[in-house]
């Protein structure tokens, strides 16, 4: 009861210093923050007038996508912007002047721009000192104004 007490506590006394207190009037936010497509992003690829070649495309572990007449397009660290361009550039020897837009559908973003936590998982039927509890790691994609306590969440 007391080691019960006591944890609830603590928790408390640590949620409550995670909270920041409001910006300064000087300081400001970035706004020239982009999003860099990464391994693992779902992205829509849409080619004007042309479905057969517009399709969902994730993003491989190297980093490159395939799409319909176009093999190992690097995508990884481009902006959707910067893709489009590239994948225009691309259809250009196949479609007379392809416009190309590149949603991200699914974001985990390049390596510089995820957060990365574990903590421990109760639950599930289990014997032995573990008391059913584990751990899990996982990445997240950051973004602008994330705080200590939207990752704790």
């Amino acid at each position: 009861m007391f080691q019960a007490r006591s944890l609830v506590i603590i928790l408390s006394i640590f949620l409550i210093s995670c909270a920041h207190p409001p910006l300064d009037s000087d300081v400001t936010i970035p706004s020239d923050y982009t999003y860099l497509i990464g391994s693992g992003d779902s992205l829509e690829i849409f080619v004007w007038d042309n479905p057969d070649i517009s399709r969902g495309v994730t993003v491989r572990p190297d980093g490159k996508i395939n799409t319909p007449l176009l093999d190992d397009l690097l995508a990884s660290g481009k902006t959707p912007s910067e893709l489009s361009r590239d994948i225009e550039k691309g259809l250009s020897k196949y479609v007379r002047d392809p416009l190309v837009v590149v949603m991200v559908n699914s974001f985990r973003g390049i390596y510089e721009q995820q957060v990365r936590i574990i903590g421990q998982i109760s639950g599930g039927s289990g014997g032995g000192s573990s008391g059913g509890s584990r751990y899990s790691a996982k990445s997240l994609p950051y973004r602008i104004e994330m705080t200590l306590l939207d990752l704790m969440i």
